[in-house]
């Protein structure tokens, strides 16, 4: 992916509404130019994320989480070119009690379609939308799309496998691209939002005339307006 967030749109997420997942991972890729974003299964979609992130801020991704067991911060950095290459698997046609049937990856349609409802039943109906069923699934149905999509998807379903260096404990935490970039773009606007105002009021001008200029000429001008 080419495209990449810029300052003014750093800006907009700064101050942008709380969302909720899936919401923000759609108003991330739409708010950098992704056509259809909530059509693109979850994989592309996440992968289209990753990618976006590494146009913005970089290839490493830093995230940080505390030990269930001893409460221990733990840091690390995700490669986002290990998680491209999870995209795209080969799961083959999907068998039902009823035959093999055409079967699809999900979609963020999907999720926002069963927002609200109860986790049981929005964990049929969505198994239901990726076998391209009618009908009410069994349990033992609903297991096999599951582990369809697993394999169809892999991008969709990543998870950390992280290990305390404190006391040993080991334990796995879902990846989630749209929470990390969103995170990441309000602090950048922030700092976006700090530059803007420190040289409104050294220099003058408006936001559209700072925002133009380049972001290590602005951090020159910067030094010069510091007292």
């Amino acid at each position: 992916m080419a495209l990449r967030l810029d300052d003014l749109a750093l800006l907009d997420l700064a101050v942008a509404p709380r969302l909720a997942h899936p919401s923000r991972a759609l108003r991330l890729l739409e708010r950098a130019g992704v056509a259809d974003a909530a059509a693109l299964p979850l994989g592309a979609r996440d992968a289209a994320l990753v990618a976006l992130r590494v146009a913005t801020f970089g290839p490493e991704i830093a995230c940080v989480d505390a030990c269930p067991a001893c409460g221990a911060e733990l840091e690390l950095v995700v490669p986002a070119a290990a998680l491209l290459g999870a995209v795209g698997g080969e799961a083959g046609p999907l068998a039902g009690g009823d035959g093999r049937r055409p079967a699809r990856p999900l979609t963020t349609a999907d999720l926002l379609a069963v927002r609200g409802l109860p986790r049981a039943e929005a964990r049929a109906r969505l198994a239901a939308a990726a076998a391209g069923s009618d009908a009410a699934l069994t349990e033992a149905e609903i297991a096999a799309v599951e582990r369809w999509l697993e394999a169809a998807d892999p991008l969709a379903h990543v998870e950390l496998r992280l290990e305390c260096a404190a006391c040993g404990a080991g334990w796995a935490r879902p990846f989630d691209p749209a929470g990390l970039l969103w995170a990441e773009c309000a602090a950048a606007g922030r700092r976006v939002m700090r530059e803007v105002a420190a040289l409104a009021m050294a220099f003058g001008w408006d936001e559209a005339a700072i925002l133009a200029v380049p972001p290590a000429r602005r951090r020159a001008y910067l030094e010069l307006a510091a007292p």
